[in-house]
């Protein structure tokens, strides 16, 4: 490693003036690749925080020889020549080179032939791989996206990244190649609805023949900036039969609200009653309403379930409540330090509070009776409070 990390600063060191000039720093970064976009123009490094634009740069394996674009993998150690400007927190970094370092720690492709978790031990080639805490592992479609060896295919065909050890071969990284090249691959942009595992829901777009709600995300898909339900995203994809996998996620460029020809206001209460086309609530007032949910509402809270204390923007059309968001009821919330007096079932005294949980409220530190917490509430009704949080002090 050091050998051929020490080519590529030998080559740099071109820049240093010979008889006494001012030698000549070239910016540098170098990491280990944590996503490569589908057009090979931007890679990240530092688990995504440091973005480096590779549009025009040239590419080079360990000996400084010109290679593919493509040999750039999630998981390589690459070492980058920086171009000279005036970069703002969060740019991307502008690449004259990009140096592929991993190559020369050891690779081995083939088929998974056995795994052995109790011991953390692969098979690729007949080779005995030991696993880490510290391998990665990557994917780059759903289904075949293991997250830890246990859930490693036998057959699938792995790319294994080493990371130099004296004595064994051991996994820097893991990426499993998908077993099939994609059918094609597209990019559209539309409102994301919900996100539920690994799978992300937007609003209907029609691409390249296909009306896309729903698609995967997974291991390797590179995710550029905080993305929540609500935001207009662009994505770039590849399609595997009817199976949509994103590859790379971007926020979208937003545009000017028009005209509101309905109401909007927030409905507060929990839920009674709960469908795919409507939810029921009772308020605060203990006044009931039923709003209509369609393919434009965005969750923010996954599986809304009755007893869930919720907040839904709305949209009045005439008698009838659409709904436009759905969220957790969070505020306005009050906090107060106490004791626990009494716990029956999901029914609390904390100090001269009586608080009632449910499966949402975030119970940390196992408090019991006579235990000092730390107790956030909000009202849902009169004389009715809900526990959002209590922590063991």
């Amino acid at each position: 490693m050091k050998r051929h990390l020490a080519i590529l600063l030998l080559w740099l060191a071109a820049t240093a003036a010979i008889g006494g000039e001012v030698f000549d720093q070239k910016p540098l970064a170098e990491g280990f690749v944590s996503s490569v976009d589908p057009y090979y123009r931007f890679v990240t490094i530092d688990n995504g925080l440091l973005t480096i634009d590779i549009t025009t740069a040239s590419i080079r394996d360990a000996f400084s020889q010109e290679v593919s674009v493509t040999n750039i993998r999630p998981g390589a150690h690459v070492a980058t020549v920086i171009r000279p400007g005036d970069y703002g927190s969060g740019d991307a970094l502008s690449a004259s080179v990009l140096q592929i370092l991993q190559q020369p720690v050891g690779t081995i492709t083939g088929k998974v032939e056995a795994t052995d978790p109790e011991h953390s031990i692969l098979t690729v080639n007949g080779q005995m791989i030991f696993i880490t805490p510290q391998t990665v592992f990557r994917g780059s479609v759903a289904g075949h996206d293991p997250h830890t060896l246990g859930e490693m295919k036998l057959g699938d065909n792995v790319t294994v990244f080493l990371d130099g050890g004296m004595s064994a071969l051991r996994a820097q990284s893991i990426y499993t190649i998908p077993p099939t090249f994609a059918d094609k691959h597209i990019a559209f942009t539309s409102t994301l609805r919900k996100i539920e595992g690994d799978t992300w829901t937007v609003r209907n777009v029609p691409a390249s023949g296909l009306n896309i709600s729903t698609f995967k995300v997974v291991s390797g898909t590179s995710i550029d900036g905080f993305i929540r339900p609500g935001d207009v995203i662009q994505v770039f994809a590849r399609m595997d039969g009817d199976q949509v996998t994103a590859e790379a996620i971007e926020l979208g460029r937003m545009q000017c609200p028009n005209f509101e020809p309905f109401p909007v206001f927030s409905l507060h209460g929990v839920i009674t009653a709960v469908s795919a086309t409507s939810v029921t609530i009772t308020g605060t007032n203990g006044d009931a309403y039923t709003i209509a949910l369609n393919d434009d509402t965005i969750y923010s809270v996954n599986d809304p379930k009755v007893g869930d204390a919720i907040s839904v923007l709305v949209e009045k059309h005439g008698d009838t409540y659409v709904g436009r968001r759905v969220d957790l009821w969070q505020s306005p919330f009050e906090e107060v330090i106490d004791t626990v007096l009494k716990i029956e079932g999901t029914v609390w005294t904390i100090g001269t509070k009586v608080v009632t949980t449910n499966p949402r409220t975030a119970i940390t530190g196992n408090p019991q009776v006579g235990d000092r917490v730390k107790l956030v509430s909000i009202t849902i009704g009169p004389g009715q409070i809900l526990a959002l949080r209590i922590d063991k002090q």
